[in-house]
């Protein structure tokens, strides 16, 4: 019983990854702000031309990973309902 919540538990967190980042990266956008590990905030009123550029690349590649995980999940129970 362990093992199988375990095994869920993985299935579960690998398919969440990817739409957690699309929802910072949103968020980031819809503020205006994106905060670095040494405090320092880039804004989108200060230099836009870093900010948006820089943002619409995160949500892009977060997109993709969201896509990748969905499919895993949906792979993964497809699989699994054959056995």
């Amino acid at each position: 019983m362990r093992a199988w919540l375990q095994k869920w538990a993985a299935v579960l967190g690998i398919s969440l990854v990817g739409p957690v980042f699309l929802g910072f990266f949103v968020t980031c956008l819809v503020q205006g702000e994106l905060p670095s590990r040494r405090g320092a905030v880039i804004r989108a009123s200060g230099e836009p031309f870093l900010f948006y550029p820089l943002v619409l690349f995160l949500i892009c590649s977060s997109a993709g990973l969201t896509y990748l995980s969905v499919m895993f999940a949906i792979g993964y129970i497809r699989g699994r309902s054959g056995r």
